[in-house]
Parts: structure tokens; sequence; C-alpha cells
């Protein structure tokens, strides 16, 4: 009866190490950068991430001095704080961006 348990314990044992062995570590430590709106507007990439990434709603609740907006790009997540009128002015001041000629004569 010994010996049975020993088995079905080690058989146990063994299909637990299998299926662990089939699981690949996932690395989960990412990159955190707290950076100003003024900064974030510098780079090109990092805007057109904002526009997809944030809605002008957030603005809504009304914190105790800055908005953080939370943005991920390049495998990076930037913090990105500013006043309201400072992240006002931002979702103002959309620019569009138009492939060919847009400018008409008449």
């Amino acid at each position: 009866m010994r010996a049975l348990k020993l088995a079905m314990v080690a058989a146990i044992l063994s299909l637990a190490m299998v299926s662990y062995g089939g699981i690949k570590p996932t690395v989960n430590a990412k990159k955190v950068v707290k950076i100003s709106l003024r900064q974030a507007q510098t780079e090109p990439g990092l805007v057109i991430a904002m526009r997809a990434q944030l809605k002008m709603s957030f603005l809504k609740v009304e914190p105790q001095g800055l908005y953080v907006g939370t943005v991920k790009y390049s495998n990076v997540v930037y913090k990105i704080y500013g006043t309201r009128t400072a992240w006002v002015r931002f979702f103002i001041s959309q620019s569009k961006t138009f492939v060919g000629p847009t400018t008409k004569h008449k």
C-alpha cells in the first residue's frame, strides 16, 4: 500500500512539473516615466499616442493640483502631468495631418 501511495505522489508531482515546464516566464517590469505635458509635446510619436489613448473626459474629475494622463508608447508607460488649462489647450489644438496637397487655389 505504501508503494502505491508513493507512486501516486510521484506521478502527481511529475505531472505538475511537466505542466509548469510549458509556461514561459513573462517580464512584467515596465518602465514608467513621469514627464510634464510640455515635455511630452516635444515628441511627435508620443503626441500621436496621447491623442489616441486619452480623452478629454478625464478632465471632469477635479483633483487638487495637476491632472495626470497615462499613456503607453514604445513599451514605456508615460505619466504625463499638467494643469487643466494646459490639457484643454492640448485637446483643442488637435491638428489634423493630411497626405498630399491640401490647399485649394481660387
